[in-house]
């Protein structure tokens, strides 16, 4: 009863189809994405310019947590898709996916834009890169936290892990966005040559320099204090943030 099928070229002769559409495509998780995006898509603004990726091995959840909180400090309207839930203010959604599937991920997105989101960020995970869940999504800014040893059952090498992860940077974010990465890495040493867009780096380390700089920092029972230099100017933080 399909109205159609999507298969790799190399298979297209083996698919009998006599009242049927085969779609002969180089790659169908690709294509995929592509026509998921065809359907769901085009985004509307302000979401189409703020939409924040973030990958790495540790740290993705908490860091789609903290960018969602600074937005609704500033009074604007965020969504997080990632492994706790999809959500955008009274909006909360299963997560049966860290990244979901190109259909679901455009979905929700649809469902979010009618929540009045100004802000998206998501958890983008290497299987995701890996398998094209997020192409043809307009990612502004891609973020990264480290790479630690993960998901080699999947991967089957560390290179190969972090080869996948790249992919964010070196294909999917916007050339006039930004990639942000950790300073003084290995795993940075690699990406940063690919990034098709310009590359701020971030380092808490005094004896690493980065563009974005933590120059003096307190952390207490009381929470954090912190002075930073950036790009765009200094920039003190104060947030009850325990850790």
């Amino acid at each position: 009863g399909a109205a159609a099928v999507l298969v790799l070229e190399e298979e297209a002769k083996a698919i009998w189809a006599k009242h049927t559409v085969v779609i002969e495509v180089a790659d169908t998780r690709l294509a995929f994405a592509q026509i998921a995006a065809s359907l769901w898509g085009p985004l509307k603004q302000p979401l189409k310019d703020n939409i924040v990726g973030i990958t790495g091995t540790n740290g993705k959840t908490t860091t789609t947590y903290l960018l969602e909180a600074i937005v609704k400090a500033a009074e604007g309207k965020a969504g997080v898709i990632g492994t706790v839930n999809y959500r955008a203010g009274d909006l909360v959604l299963p997560a049966p996916l860290t990244t979901p599937s190109p259909e679901l991920l455009w979905s929700t997105i649809q469902r979010l834009e009618k929540e009045d989101v100004t802000h998206l960020f998501m958890e983008v995970s290497s299987h995701a890169l890996h398998q094209h869940r997020v192409d043809s999504l307009p990612i502004r800014v891609a973020g990264f936290t480290n790479l630690t040893q993960d998901h080699l059952d999947y991967h089957g090498s560390l290179e190969r892990y972090l080869a996948d992860k790249t992919r964010l940077f070196s294909e999917l974010v916007l050339p006039e966005g930004k990639s942000i990465l950790p300073a003084g890495t290995e795993a940075t040493a690699t990406i940063q040559p690919l990034s098709r867009a310009p590359v701020w780096t971030y380092s808490v380390d005094p004896d690493i320099s980065g563009d974005i700089q933590v120059t003096e920092r307190h952390i207490g029972w009381d929470g954090i204090q912190a002075s930073l230099s950036t790009p765009l100017g200094p920039l003190q933080i104060e947030s009850p943030l325990l850790g």
